[in-house]
């Protein structure tokens, strides 16, 4: 299985270049990131872990 992340839009604002005017006034960066990843092993480890978060979040809720 292939999955996807994608983050468009990240912006980000820095003081530094190679040039004075850079590192003097900034400048704006915007990235956009694609991520091919397989997340197959860890929804695997996830799903084998989901009734021990779930025993854990009743004790904690049962305390308030």
């Amino acid at each position: 299985m292939k999955d996807q992340i994608i983050l468009t839009g990240i912006h980000g604002f820095g003081y530094h270049g190679v040039f004075d005017h850079e590192r003097k006034d900034g400048q704006d960066f915007f990235v956009d990131l694609t991520l091919d990843i397989d997340l197959t092993a860890l929804l695997t480890q996830m799903r084998s872990k989901i009734p021990l978060i779930m025993q854990r979040s009743q004790i904690l809720l049962s305390r308030r």
